[in-house]
């Protein structure tokens, strides 16, 4: 399980403080807040990419080339405009399994593209082989950043689908997010990032009967309820 104890993270001078909390197995956990609030920042800290300010970080291997069982990290920066042909660039993928890869190459229709350049791809083709990348490496935790960018709806459900599999296969997921349709469907808990700080820790019913999006983005929004029992925002 990874843990974060009273972490101060940020580039040059820490932009968030006293971070706590940990990511359990079997649960996605929603990292929300505005622009430019250090939902990035965060992510960074915990892949390793940024080393905290303070405080302490528990569960990720301290040598980078053992982290990779531990922590899979799905960047939200595009792929560089490689030669590179996609086939070759899932081959990089390590520790691999290579069942899964199998299955998301045909889920979000990769196997056509295998034999081309990513320089050629479209943002939305770019953004399926980087959420293929993150979700086939084999490790027990998984952070993806801002996942549904450029994605046409029928991909979001089919990641919808996948997330809901690995997670009851037992992995964990940390997943910051702007879509918040996306978000109340998909999410188990919800950490609010405001003001340099977690403003709240909450399961999707807390989420709506406190107003606690209402607060964090300054807007009020409307929870309605379909046939199914599930809620979408207005």
């Amino acid at each position: 399980m990874i843990k974060l104890q009273e972490i101060n993270a940020g580039f040059d001078q820490a932009c968030l403080q006293g971070i706590s909390f940990d990511l359990a197995l079997n649960q996605i956990t929603m990292l929300l807040g505005t622009n430019g609030v250090g939902k990035t920042c965060l992510l960074h800290t915990i892949a390793g990419v940024l080393k905290p300010l303070a405080g302490k970080l528990e569960g990720i291997h301290s040598q980078v080339n053992l982290r990779a069982a531990d922590l899979s990290y799905c960047y939200q920066t595009p792929l560089q405009k490689s030669l590179i042909r996609v086939g070759d660039y899932l081959k990089l993928i390590q520790p691999l399994d290579k069942a899964r890869l199998d299955l998301l190459c045909d889920l979000f229709t990769l196997n056509d593209l295998l034999e081309k350049p990513i320089a050629k791809l479209s943002g939305g083709e770019k953004q399926r082989v980087k959420l293929v990348s993150c979700l086939a490496q084999k490790a027990t935790s998984m952070i993806l950043d801002e996942p549904t960018t450029a994605l046409d709806p029928y991909y979001v459900d089919q990641l919808i689908a996948v997330l809901d599999k690995l997670k009851k296969e037992g992995l964990s997921f940390l997943i910051a997010t702007h879509d918040l349709s996306f978000a109340i469907k998909v999410g188990d808990r919800f950490l609010g990032l405001k003001e340099s700080k977690i403003q709240f820790d909450s399961n999707r019913d807390e989420l709506r009967t406190h107003h606690y999006l209402n607060h964090l983005f300054n807007k009020k929004f409307v929870w309605l309820e379909n046939k199914q029992g599930s809620y979408v925002l207005c």
